[in-house]
């Protein structure tokens, strides 16, 4: 059995040359919880704080760190 979602969405970000795939897992909506107090999957969550946006960039990029488990 593998640890992949079955729950997932993708969005994609430039940074420099470079374009990642953000990842909302059920993993990375966990992390942004434990984070932020946000539910990913419920909504409701403040766009007007810098910090919750940035939170949500680095879960939708713990894809690309499988060695984070949080």
């Amino acid at each position: 059995m593998t640890n992949e979602s079955k729950v997932e969405a993708a969005v994609a970000l430039a940074i420099g040359e470079k374009t990642y795939n953000l990842k909302y897992t059920v993993h990375a909506a966990i992390q942004f919880n434990r984070l932020t107090g946000g539910d990913l999957l419920k909504g409701g969550i403040n766009f007007r704080s810098s910090e919750t946006i940035i939170a949500l960039i680095w879960a939708g990029l713990l894809a690309h760190h499988p060695e984070f488990d949080g």
